[in-house]
């Protein structure tokens, strides 16, 4: 599903990065090749008449939708293989299909579509759901979810059960009567209340699929994260230390005393870990965040590391963050990319001298794929590739202390 997600960005050399993975998925030669992407789709005439898919079907034909895009790999070929999987009673299949569906129908709202339609779409939803009331209050949260609304790391009394029968009566329910103008607003709701429902799973995978397309949405008077303490004595060594991603702030895997922090303090003795607060930023799915965080970073460590930075971990989009740093002429020894997307700027900060990077990634990443980014780093002298030998599909995978025991991370990183 998030495979698909990407071929729908156009992006031909970013599904040929991973083109072998893709094979063994099951994946057709024609359609790993990246010969086959759908860029500028319109979100109206991308679906097919979901009358004639077999959708209410045991399996809902989704051995043969797949056959289909195979052979034939076309949009609407894509779309419908999706929207059987979106009605899967497995959390995260139906979850990562959501999210593909959401990238695909988002700009919905914005589209001429008569209002006739769109109240018709609306009564079937809810007239048809009476045992839906359990969800309500999630569904309640649309249009956005606040960062602090959750506790990503653990949803904990927030959560909120998967019911495979439940979710399959309401895609039922949703797709038995669907007149062909509003199949994409179906979608699209069904997507979005998917996509809801799975940032509050107690499945850390599942959280991951819906946390790829869904920004965290800014509340009024709402405060970031607090400023670290500024004219402090400087540290006299040379320091290490790490950027969470996009979410982040929410999570603690990062700061002095948890996990991953702990994990690497004897490999790196100068992890930042002085009373205060460490660096942090508001990890805003925005480019305009990355960006001030960047700056905001290059001043942190003029003042907390004036003798520069042994290694710096960035995930995710924290690599990213790192690497604007480093562009804007932060002294890095060492960057270690955890699970970054690779934009622009990771491609620009392997070639600067006298860097090192590390960079440790899933050996398929259905998060990035779903962010519709690159996930490979190009081949230079100055990086060293630690792909997992074991295929896992949790983003979060390359920070976390277990993980790195088991794929031998120290010794194959020379970290």
């Amino acid at each position: 599903m998030s495979a698909l997600s990407m071929m729908f960005s156009g992006d031909r050399e970013g599904v040929r990065d991973v083109a072998a993975e893709l094979g063994s998925m099951g994946f057709s030669e024609p359609l790993s090749s990246g010969e086959h992407v759908w860029p500028d789709v319109h979100p109206l005439e991308q679906f097919p008449d979901f009358q004639e898919q077999g959708y209410r079907e045991e399996g809902r034909n989704r051995l043969g939708l797949w056959q289909r895009l195979n052979e034939e790999p076309q949009p609407r070929s894509a779309s419908a293989f999706l929207v059987a999987v979106l009605g899967s009673g497995l959390e995260r299949e139906s979850a990562a299909a959501a999210a593909a569906l959401w990238r695909q129908t988002e700009t919905i709202d914005r589209l001429p579509v008569d209002g006739f339609y769109i109240r018709q779409a609306w009564h079937d939803l809810i007239h048809w759901w009476p045992n839906m009331a359990p969800w309500f209050p999630v569904l309640g949260a649309f249009p956005g979810v606040a960062p602090g609304s959750i506790d990503l790391d653990d949803p904990g009394s927030s959560a909120v059960p998967w019911d495979p029968e439940l979710w399959t009566e309401a895609f039922d329910r949703a797709i038995r009567r669907v007149d062909p103008p509003i199949a994409p607003i179906i979608v699209h709701w069904l997507a979005r209340w998917r996509l809801e429902l799975a940032l509050r799973s107690p499945d850390r995978v599942t959280r991951s699929f819906a946390m790829a397309v869904l920004p965290p949405v800014e509340q009024p008077g709402e405060a970031g994260p607090p400023v670290p303490p500024r004219g402090s004595s400087p540290t006299a060594a040379t320091v290490s230390t790490m950027i969470h991603g996009t979410w982040g702030w929410e999570g603690d895997w990062w700061r002095p005393g948890h996990d991953f922090h702990t994990f690497m303090t004897p490999h790196r003795p100068n992890l930042y870990k002085r009373r205060g607060t460490p660096f942090g930023w508001n990890g805003r799915y925005k480019d305009g965040a990355r960006r001030k965080a960047g700056n905001e970073f290059l001043e942190w460590a003029a003042e907390q590391a004036p003798n520069g930075l042994q290694t710096l971990f960035g995930h995710s989009y924290g690599g990213e963050v790192a690497s604007r740093a480093a562009l804007l002429g932060t002294p890095v020894n060492e960057l270690v990319l955890l699970s970054t997307p690779v934009t622009k700027h990771i491609r620009a900060v392997v070639s600067l001298p006298g860097i090192q990077v590390v960079d440790v990634r899933l050996r398929f990443d259905p998060v990035l794929f779903l962010a519709r980014t690159r996930q490979r780093v190009p081949q230079h002298p100055n990086v060293k590739e630690v792909l997992f030998d074991k295929w896992r599909l949790d983003h979060g995978a390359t920070h976390r202390p277990n993980i790195w025991v088991e794929e031998d991370v120290i010794s194959r990183s020379g970290l």
